[in-house]
């Protein structure tokens, strides 16, 4: 359902608004909002309506970073586009199928959709070769490595902050938020994209 027409249902979005709500297996679907009406709290293996531990976090980063209340629902696809680095993921990272990465390297994430962002976060950082010589991320987006933050003085919740020379992007690199992630880290993270889009302006 959610890769099935998925450019199709995408260009009605930035071309006329909203498509109507595509019924498919007997759920409406939009890739808008996909899970309309997912709650914002943690599914704990219980019908409560909630989300994925990822999305949560994404719905808290987004609240963090443009400064509003909790909506009751998940409603971050409406200031965030996401994808994946790896197309076929698995419950279990030894068990992923990598085969689409290189893949998406080199002809999704290079893209000029991808390179036109001004803000980029990629969460997952072993999905990128770097190394004391060689930084992918840095190859690939057109970034410079600036530092590594340590919330909290926890290497656990680091991140990595990147920008472009001529100042108008920036990209983090930060583990896994479908992971323990502390609500310092994305605060500190909100801060960093607040700020840098107050003075992009």
């Amino acid at each position: 359902m959610e890769i099935e027409d998925n450019l199709n249902d995408w260009e009605a979005i930035l071309s006329g608004g909203l498509p109507e709500l595509k019924p498919r297996n007997n759920i409406s679907y939009t890739p808008l909002y996909p899970y309309k009406g997912q709650k914002f709290k943690i599914y704990r293996g219980v019908n409560n309506g909630g989300t994925s531990t990822t999305w949560y976090n994404y719905q808290k980063l987004m609240n963090f970073i443009f400064e509003k209340n909790a909506n009751p629902n998940i409603d971050f696809h409406e200031n965030v586009f996401i994808t994946e680095v790896n197309s076929a993921p698995s419950l279990k990272t030894a068990d992923a199928d990598t085969s689409s990465i290189k893949f998406r390297k080199e002809s999704v994430l290079s893209s000029s959709f991808f390179q036109n962002f001004p803000v980029v976060i990629i969460s997952g950082l072993g999905y990128f070769e770097v190394n004391q010589t060689y930084n992918e991320i840095v190859a690939l987006f057109g970034v410079e490595y600036k530092r590594i933050e340590l919330p909290n003085g926890k290497k656990s919740q680091r991140y990595f902050f990147h920008q472009s020379q001529d100042g108008k992007k920036i990209l983090i690199n930060t583990p896994q938020l479908g992971m323990i992630v502390s609500e310092e880290r994305l605060i500190q993270i909100a801060r960093e994209i607040r700020y840098f889009l107050k003075n992009k302006e």
